[in-house]
């Protein structure tokens, strides 16, 4: 992720992996990415690694309620994901 981004922020494409959630692996597919003005970049692990921090210009956390997170991934996954719940 951070050369990827050293990339776009040098003015360069970069083709990013794609995850399949599914088997909980990456694909042999890639989505190609042209370099933007504006880099927005998003997860819950990307403040984790300081020198992810350290390349970004403004860090926005956003906080809500477990209740509300849990409900979120929940309707995610079994509408993106093709997941089922466990009986």
């Amino acid at each position: 992720m951070i050369a990827h981004l050293k990339q776009l922020q040098a003015n360069q494409p970069v083709d990013i992996p794609v995850y399949d959630f599914k088997t909980h692996s990456r694909t042999a597919e890639t989505r190609h990415i042209d370099p933007q003005p504006v880099i927005l970049v998003e997860g819950i692990l990307i403040f984790a690694d300081k020198r992810l921090r350290e390349m970004m210009d403004v860090k926005i956390f956003v906080d809500c309620d477990a209740d509300l997170r849990f409900i979120r991934r929940l309707q995610r996954d079994i509408e993106e994901r093709q997941r089922r719940l466990n009986r």
